[in-house]
């Protein structure tokens, strides 16, 4: 009976220590304790970006939430539909987001990204248009290093922080199969954009 105690014990620490070694890997919030825009890191920024995927209707209520605070006059929405015969994301996104008071004047969408590497690029590009310098990306907590990974090696000179959504799919991940799927996509994922920019 001890020794089976004792393994119980030691697969619930390794467990544990797993779990906490991935949050700290994959989980990039810079402006967690921002309340109000003020400061260096919890300043203004001249677009808000938001990231289609997993929790996609909350992304966009963060952000038009951080919108309406003043957080930003733009807000730029990216992504794709996976039904090429239904709108994008990224019109669904503008639609949640004119229909809670936005003005469709201060939304630019990316309608064409089918991955995080192409909403980068393609919103990239947005930016250059916009002549926008300073930006606060908006994703699912799980998501957010990815994305920043992403859009710094499409362009690092672009000043970039990150703003989590809440998203349903990662709360207590770790007792869910679906929730080690996320780390383990996030993960690898992080681990070749690394591997790439060595």
């Amino acid at each position: 009976m001890r020794k089976l105690i004792i393994i119980v014990v030691s697969i619930l620490l390794v467990v544990s220590l797993a779990v906490v070694a991935i949050n700290v890997v994959i989980i990039e919030n810079d402006m967690a304790s921002c309340t109000e825009p003020a400061g260096d890191v919890c300043a203004k920024a001249d677009a808000i970006v938001v990231v289609s995927g997993g929790d996609t209707f909350a992304r966009t209520d963060k952000a038009v939430e951080m919108y309406q605070q003043g957080w930003s006059d733009k807000l730029i929405f990216s992504g794709a539909s996976a039904d090429p015969d239904s709108i994008s994301n990224a019109e669904a996104m503008r639609r949640v987001a004119t229909a809670q008071g936005v003005s469709d004047g201060d939304i630019y969408l990316d309608e064409h990204s089918k991955d995080t590497r192409e909403n980068a690029k393609n919103t990239v590009e947005i930016l250059h248009q916009l002549g926008v310098k300073n930006v606060i990306l908006v994703s699912s907590p799980y998501h957010l290093r990815r994305v920043k990974m992403n859009f710094m090696a499409v362009d690092d000179t672009i000043s970039y922080r990150t703003m989590a959504a809440h998203d349903n799919n990662w709360d207590w991940w770790f007792i869910k199969p679906s929730g080690w799927i996320i780390a383990t996509k996030e993960l690898a994922g992080i681990a070749e954009l690394s591997a790439e920019v060595k």
